[in-house]
């Protein structure tokens, strides 16, 4: 039997995206495969609210080629084809800020996070707590240029981390964010999917 994250009902939140309903788990998440969880239902939602509106979507999520580049999909629409990389992050209503992980000081080296290893064009930040998305393009110079830089302490890596913070009102001022959309959102304390 597949164990689930120990959080209350209440606090779990769900999307709707086509037919389908998805489920975010809340402030809890503590350890890496709980990240991993969270961030695979995104990729899902997003692979499932991108093809029902008509475009072509390739998954590279299980493809080691692809994960080297952090680059989750190749999105087609009339005869355009573009890559895409989905970034899940509850907290972005919160702060307003676009979080750009840049890399990590572990003990056994300095190692390079998305923000240098991503090839994709553009980034998808969804907002599993407001279950909004921001399609932005990813022009590394622009964003490392007008973010914010901080150091963090990444609690489920237990290790310190660097990342560039950009507030979202100044991303729109720069023209990086190419898409914003809404899924249909709602609080339940039903038995989460």
């Amino acid at each position: 039997m597949e164990k689930k994250p120990n959080v209350s009902r209440t606090s779990i939140t769900y999307a709707m995206a086509g037919n389908r309903k998805y489920c975010f788990e809340g402030e809890t998440m503590d350890n890496f495969n709980t990240l991993l969880a969270v961030g695979k239902k995104t990729e899902d939602l997003v692979c499932d609210y991108l093809t029902t509106r008509g475009n072509t979507v390739i998954n590279h999520t299980e493809d080691l080629d692809w994960q080297a580049i952090d680059t989750d999909f190749e999105v087609s629409k009339n005869g355009k084809t573009t890559t895409l990389e989905v970034k899940t992050d509850s907290r972005i209503n919160q702060t307003n800020n676009l979080f750009f992980e840049v890399g990590f000081d572990r003990t056994t080296g300095y190692y390079d996070g998305w923000f240098r290893k991503c090839e994709a064009e553009y980034i998808l930040f969804y907002d599993s707590s407001a279950a909004k998305g921001y399609i932005i393009d990813f022009n590394k110079e622009i964003i490392q240029k007008n973010s914010n830089y901080r150091r963090w302490y990444n609690r489920s890596d237990s290790c310190w981390g660097d990342a560039y913070l950009l507030p979202l009102m100044k991303a729109e001022q720069l023209g990086l964010i190419a898409h914003t959309f809404e899924l249909q959102k709602e609080e339940t304390t039903d038995d989460w999917e």
